[in-house]
């Protein structure tokens, strides 16, 4: 019995999106996030007052938008004690939880945030 991407590729559709990734041949190619692949998570704390949290907060919420695992805590709402803001601390999974991997202090660039998901587990912040 042949599976339904064998038949599309018998037919000639040579790309086809499949649960997430894309089908090019008869391997499927992961377009998840890496983070998510990765198995990390992370916490972003801010404040509405700093100005570096609002240059930021774009590119967080469109990195949640497009599946990264951040969760994003206001540091005025809550008993966050963090020393400054904006700070990003990225988990191993389980979500946000045991020692972090990685603690990025101030204003991050996309780039910057992505280096430390990319990160393998045994890389720590030198």
């Amino acid at each position: 019995m042949m599976s339904i991407l064998d038949l599309l590729l018998a037919f000639g559709v040579g790309i086809i999106i499949v649960l997430g990734g894309v089908a090019v041949g008869s391997r499927v190619h992961d377009l998840r996030p890496y983070s998510i692949i990765r198995g990390k998570s992370a916490v972003w704390y801010h404040a509405k007052w700093c100005k570096p949290c609002q240059r930021m907060k774009p590119t967080i919420m469109k990195m949640k938008k497009e599946g990264y695992d951040i969760l994003t805590r206001d540091v005025d709402n809550g008993n966050d004690n963090v020393g400054r803001v904006p700070t990003l601390i990225i988990y191993p999974r389980p979500r946000y939880s045991g020692e972090a991997m990685h603690t990025l202090v101030g204003y991050k660039t996309r780039t910057e945030i992505e280096k430390h998901l990319m990160k393998p587990y045994g890389d720590k912040d030198e």
